[in-house]
């Protein structure tokens, strides 16, 4: 699932559509398809004092950007930035969360994206989600 063999995911069995592990293979068992979820790696560090600027950058040039916010948040002995923002798009308001860990080679990042209606349906997921993530070398 991702490219250098630093970082695991281990996730809910349920979510997982085959085999192939060099694709990404989770699903949420959403019917409707309502939350999406990405992962990227970096060859380089995300800066401490332009983090928020990067990120937010990231979803300016799909909409509007209101309620940004960025905090630091452990996730299984790891610090990460957790960000929270919504996203006006069309007409519709996404929610989106995720993190950035600043860790071996480089940055990680995990985002999730659900129409502001289902984030309620689908924090849970998320959440259980995050827990499943670190270092493959600890």
């Amino acid at each position: 699932m991702e490219k250098k063999g630093l970082y695991k995911i281990d996730y809910n069995k349920s979510w997982i559509k085959s085999d192939n592990q060099t694709e990404w293979d989770a699903v949420f068992n959403d019917t409707y398809n309502l939350v999406t979820c990405s992962y990227k790696e970096f060859d380089y560090f995300f800066p401490e004092k332009s983090l928020k600027k990067s990120v937010k950058e990231q979803y300016t040039s799909i909409g509007k950007v209101t309620n940004f916010k960025i905090q630091k948040k452990k996730l299984n002995n790891l610090e990460v930035d957790y960000f929270e923002c919504q996203l006006e798009y069309q007409g519709f308001e996404y929610i989106y969360q995720g993190f950035v860990y600043n860790g071996i080679g480089g940055s990680v990042e995990i985002q999730f994206g659900v129409q502001k209606e289902g984030i309620t349906q689908y924090q849970k997921l998320i959440d259980e989600f995050c827990l499943g993530f670190g270092l493959v070398i600890e």
